[in-house]
């Protein structure tokens, strides 16, 4: 009788474990999967680096935002509303900034007479087409432009402002360096691309 009772409790066991009622979960397969749905970021990088990646430095502008446009379309082709940033509500001249996490580093856009007149740049997460970036030696940007380079007296540090006129004669960028490396980038239209203290 003992016998018989113990293959009994054996059989039904193995028929409670083979039913799933008991079932294991696998490590590292499907079952160590959470419940509910979670939200996967498309990236970790900051949405002003996705950009970087995608837009480069012209003479005539950044990406898809060129020299001439109207702010508003310059908000839509950017895909993003860009705020004022005003030293002076009556004054013609002012910037529109990006919503960036850090709107220090990001890019902003000089606007004068209505229209968008350069870009300023102080990030080396952006490049010009020809691969130039803040943080990039004297030595580098006249390797990248060659003899077309016009070096000028920094106004305020013992540095230097790079000048690189467009073929057209239209459009300029400007490298400014502290002496060695370059600091700051804005390219654009002249006289706006040449003001030495933005707007003010």
């Amino acid at each position: 009788m003992n016998m018989a009772r113990s293959i009994l409790i054996i059989v039904l066991s193995f028929t409670f474990l083979s039913s799933g009622c008991g079932q294991a979960v696998e490590v590292g397969g499907s079952g160590n999967r959470p419940s509910s749905p979670s939200v996967v970021p498309s990236s970790t990088a900051p949405p002003e680096r996705n950009l970087a990646a995608k837009y480069r430095i012209r003479f005539d502008g950044l990406g898809p935002v060129k020299v001439g446009m109207k702010p508003g379309d310059a908000s839509k082709a950017f895909g993003e509303d860009l705020t004022e940033n005003r030293l002076d509500d009556e004054s013609d001249c002012y910037y529109l900034d990006m919503n960036a996490d850090d709107p220090e580093s990001a890019p902003s856009f000089m606007v004068n007479a209505g229209t968008i007149a350069r870009v300023d740049v102080s990030t080396p997460d952006y490049l010009t087409e020809a691969g130039a970036k803040v943080g990039d030696t004297e030595e580098r940007i006249k390797e990248l432009y060659g003899p077309g380079v016009e070096v000028s007296p920094h106004e305020y540090v013992d540095g230097h402002y790079l000048t690189v006129t467009s073929k057209d004669g239209k459009y300029a960028i400007v490298f400014e360096t502290d002496g060695e490396k370059v600091t700051y980038i804005r390219a654009g239209r002249p006289p706006e691309v040449g003001y030495i203290e933005g707007c003010a």
